[in-house]
């Protein structure tokens, strides 16, 4: 059988030379691929990339991969298991007849076994005869069926079996053996199917998709399964959330930093004034639909005529932020722009949330680094951002600011390490270093109220929602972040991807330099509604880890919770509220000392403590009591839950207007 060969300490595989049957490759060009016979235009691409980047799989001596070759029950087991991260102590006495303790797939199959993940062939079969103890047979050496691989992965991840009333697939009927974890997987848009009308697969009168159970896996097909099914897996909960003193409670339960977002709205002229103890200053607003409505649709039966399994899927997934292509001006050349956030996620399973990409360092982007170490101070000592406000006065409006947002509603972690429906949790950025050339950068909505171009901005340029697989999303607010080291600028977009020649194309766009405490024009926003820069404002791990953070961070409220004025230092909003019980855009709000976060583990404290010392700036509109950081492979998502059990009551808004030195500036007294 062919070989896959493992990076796992076993150097020695490498050197092992293909079966005669393998497929052999021709001598294709296609760098920058390491495989001679694995293209970039090839739907297996991406998935082989991922997983020889982190080296789980390498390929062959000659410079091989051999995709269409198939792959083994032990190879599949070793993959799987590095994949997902899975361990578990194995047994001193091999549990299976066939896997001995010196075989090079022993960890991986015992470590499944322990999990429940596989459990082998019962002995007496021809050549398998049966011990002492009546051992099982694994057959480490027979090729993995798309049925057993559905089975494997469905167990590695958790998944609860998924029996629809009616089959998914037209060759997986319920008497099936492998029907509820083909199902659990599909619903999960983790496994593929093919489009009937293929050689004996008749389309029936739905016209459903083939899974081809029995067919064997290739190894193109293998690294795909396990490269999504790395994205998906979900820890297992192991700790419970503090005891709350309270009576009320959330009313359902959302995966880690998803949004609910609001109905759409049209926001009126703005003409209020910020509520008493504020500086209240009348705002433009904006709208926001690109030219074409980003909206996400996974549905049953996609076209495929390439020959790759095509994605079959029940689940909905719908994140835009959708604008118009012109803005209203009126004659005063205020801008007028409507928020328009809509975030519904259905689902007939439970996908739970899928691992983000490990945010270190951009394939092909020399000296290019994500979410490192800040190298930079972000904004002077005496802004506003970096003030403690433990000892300022409440303010008078804070009730009413609270119970407008929600003082029920549990506080959102919009960060993590997972990813929720294929993008990623959190606002991730860029550093790039002095020499990073500078592009255009084609602001093609509101070029008005943006800093014109060039940006240094990378071809590969991590943007907000997206994933290792996707790197620019087709929907959401597609934050870009990036800051060049050395003079500490930073440049940030909003609904951002890159062109072919590269050039990119952004809604609006903005400048910082983050030595100053200049703010942007009154009536300018930025990537962030309120005209604030989204970095600085980022809670991020490093940081976390340090155990202090020093600055306030960033917090969304629906949008008809957010009064259509701004308070400084904010410079525009998108709220829709007139009345003077919703709170300005630029309000601050702190986490009240009052509040017991003593047996809340380190890393969260220190979350907690900043939100009592520095607090939150009131910066877009979005999810309620959300505050907002850079996605981290090292995050534990389940850790982050337990800040659920903080609420908007927990939270007091503070009166900062006696702290303003000049209105155009972030210095602060």
């Amino acid at each position: 059988m062919p070989f896959l060969a493992i990076v796992a300490g076993l150097a020695a595989w490498a050197s092992l030379q293909a079966p005669h049957n393998a497929a052999s490759a021709s001598p294709l060009d296609c760098a920058p691929s390491p495989f001679i016979d694995v293209c970039p235009d090839e739907w297996s691409y991406p998935h082989i990339i991922e997983l020889y980047d982190l080296g789980i799989v390498s390929g062959y001596p000659d410079g091989t991969f051999r995709p269409s070759a198939t792959v083994t029950r032990g190879q599949f087991m070793k993959i799987l298991v590095l994949a997902l991260g899975l361990e578990a102590t194995p047994p001193t006495t091999p549990t299976f007849a066939d896997v001995a303790i010196s075989s090079p797939f022993f960890g991986p199959i015992e470590t499944g076994a322990v999990l429940g993940l596989v459990t082998g062939y019962s002995c007496g079969a021809p050549t398998e005869p049966c011990d002492a103890n009546n051992s099982p047979y694994f057959r480490p050496s027979a090729a993995v069926s798309r049925g057993q691989a559905a089975k494997i992965i469905s167990n590695g991840l958790g998944l609860s079996g998924y029996y629809p009333p009616a089959p998914i697939y037209a060759d997986v009927p319920r008497s099936n053996a492998f029907y509820g974890h083909v199902n659990a997987l599909s619903a999960t848009s983790l496994f593929t199917g093919y489009p009937c009308g293929e050689a004996n697969e008749p389309c029936d009168a739905e016209a459903r998709p083939y899974f081809r159970p029995i067919n064997l896996s290739t190894r193109a097909q293998a690294a795909k399964m396990i490269s999504l099914a790395r994205h998906q897996r979900t820890p297992t909960p192991t700790r419970t959330q503090p005891a709350a003193t309270r009576t009320t409670s959330p009313t359902g339960t959302r995966p880690v930093g998803t949004q609910t977002g609001s109905p759409t709205r049209t926001q009126p002229p703005a003409s209020q004034t910020a509520a008493p103890g504020a500086t209240g200053t009348t705002a433009t607003t904006r709208t926001a639909t690109p030219p074409a409505t980003a909206t996400q649709v996974r549905t049953s039966t996609p076209t495929n005529t390439t020959g790759s399994p095509t994605t079959i899927s029940t689940a909905m997934s719908t994140g835009t932020r959708t604008a118009t292509g012109t803005a209203t001006r009126t004659a005063t050349g205020t801008v007028t722009r409507t928020a328009t956030r809509t975030a519904t996620r259905t689902a007939t399973s439970q996908p739970g949330a899928t691992a983000s990409p490990t945010w270190t360092r951009i394939a092909g982007g020399s000296g290019i680094t994500a979410n490192d170490p800040v190298p930079c101070r972000l904004w002077p000592t005496d802004n506003i951002w970096n003030r403690n406000i433990e000892a300022l006065p409440t303010h008078v409006a804070s009730d009413a600011y609270v119970q407008t947002i929600g003082a029920s509603d549990y506080l959102h972690n919009g960060f993590g390490s997972r990813m929720w429906q294929g993008s990623s949790i959190g606002n991730p950025y860029n550093v790039v270093p002095t020499s990073q050339p500078m592009v255009d950068v084609d602001i093609y909505m509101y070029p008005d109220v943006s800093d014109p171009s060039p940006y240094a901005y990378p071809t590969h340029a991590i943007v907000s929602g997206s994933s290792y697989l996707t790197p620019v999303p087709p929907s959401g607010d597609r934050h870009t972040s990036v800051l060049r080291a050395g003079d500490c600028t930073l440049f940030e977009s909003w609904h951002s991807a890159p062109n072919a020649d590269g050039s990119w194309s952004v809604a609006t766009g903005a400048v910082f330099n983050l030595l100053s405490n200049q703010l942007r024009p009154a009536g300018w926003s930025s990537a962030d509604a309120a005209g604030f820069a989204i970095l600085p404002a980022l809670i991020r791990y490093d940081e976390v880890a340090s155990g202090y953070i020093g600055h306030a961070v960033r917090l969304t409220a629906p949008g008809d919770a957010i009064r259509n004025t701004v308070v400084w230092p904010a410079r525009h909003t998108d709220g829709t509220a007139t009345g003077n019980a919703a709170p300005p855009m630029g309000t601050r709000f702190r986490l009240k000392a009052s509040v017991d976060i003593s047996s809340y583990p380190p890393h969260l404290r220190t979350i907690l403590q900043g939100l009592k010392s520095y607090g939150m700036f009131l910066s877009d509109a979005g999810d309620s009591w959300q505050v907002d950081g850079a996605p981290d492979q090292r995050w534990d998502d389940v850790e982050l839950q337990m800040l659920h059990a903080i609420h908007g009551s927990d939270f007091e808004a503070v009166d900062e207007s006696g702290l303003m030195i000049n209105p155009d500036s972030g210095q602060s007294r």
